[in-house]
């Protein structure tokens, strides 16, 4: 009976984190959608911007739920910088009309400046 409860919790557990690498990988579909109507993306294009995405995605919840101790503004903080490196990125993938375009991109590298 032990093992069956057991068995059962981890086949509840991995459900789990499917389910949430499937919200993720939604989530990075949707951003990726959105940047492709506003600046036409490339078939290319598209499939780095997702991975870009995904990455930075994959990356924050890993932050966000790691329990080392860290305060959320120090978890904040280690976004930010991981999301520097994932800003590189998009500036090697887009071109400048198309950075041009995307305001909230913009507004983005303002922030990481600081």
């Amino acid at each position: 009976m032990k093992e069956e409860i057991k068995s059962l919790f981890t086949k509840m557990e991995l459900k789990a984190t499917e389910f949430k690498s499937r919200q993720i990988e939604k989530m990075a579909e949707r951003i990726t959608a959105k940047m492709d109507k506003k600046v036409n993306l490339t078939d290319e294009q598209k499939a780095k911007v997702y991975q870009i995405n995904m990455d930075m995605l994959t990356k924050g919840k890993a932050i966000m739920t790691d329990k080392s101790g860290n305060s959320m503004k120090e978890k904040k903080n280690i976004i930010k910088g991981e999301m520097k490196e994932e800003w590189f990125e998009f500036k090697n993938t887009l071109t400048e009309e198309q950075l041009s375009k995307i305001k909230h991109i913009n507004k983005f590298e303002k922030k990481l400046e600081k």
